[in-house]
C-alpha cells in the first residue's frame, strides 16, 4: 500500500492552493504530521492521529467502492515489468536530444 503521510501532506498543500481548505484546516493539518501522538480526552489513550485519519480515509473509500487492491496492481505491474519497461526505453529515446553536427 502507498505511504499514506506523502499523499495526506499532497492533498493538504492541493487543498489550499485551490481554496478548498482555509490556512488555519491547512495548519491543523500539518500539525498532525510534525506531532502525530496525542492523548484521546475522553480515555487518555496514547493515539497516533495520522494513523485514525488513515483508517477513516480508506474506511470511506471502501463504503464509496473505491477501494484499491495494492495486491492486484502489484501483480499486474510484476506481470508486464518488461512492456512498461519497454515504454520507458521508447520514450526516453523519442526525448534524447538530437546528437550534434561536428
Amino acid at each position: 500500500m502507498l505511504k499514506f503521510k506523502p499523499l495526506y501532506r499532497i492533498a493538504a498543500r492541493r487543498g489550499l492552493r485551490e481554496g478548498t481548505i482555509s490556512r488555519d484546516d491547512y495548519d491543523k493539518v500539518m500539525e498532525t504530521l510534525r506531532w502525530p501522538h496525542r492523548l484521546r480526552r475522553d480515555s487518555s489513550e496514547n493515539i497516533e492521529v495520522l494513523g485514525e485519519v488513515q483508517d477513516y480515509v480508506y474506511g470511506q473509500m471502501e463504503l464509496e467502492g473505491r477501494k484499491i487492491d495494492w495486491d492486484s496492481v502489484l501483480e499486474w505491474i510484476k506481470d508486464h515489468w518488461v512492456d512498461i519497461l519497454k515504454v520507458i526505453i521508447s520514450l526516453l529515446l523519442l526525448l534524447e536530444p538530437p546528437p550534434k553536427e561536428k
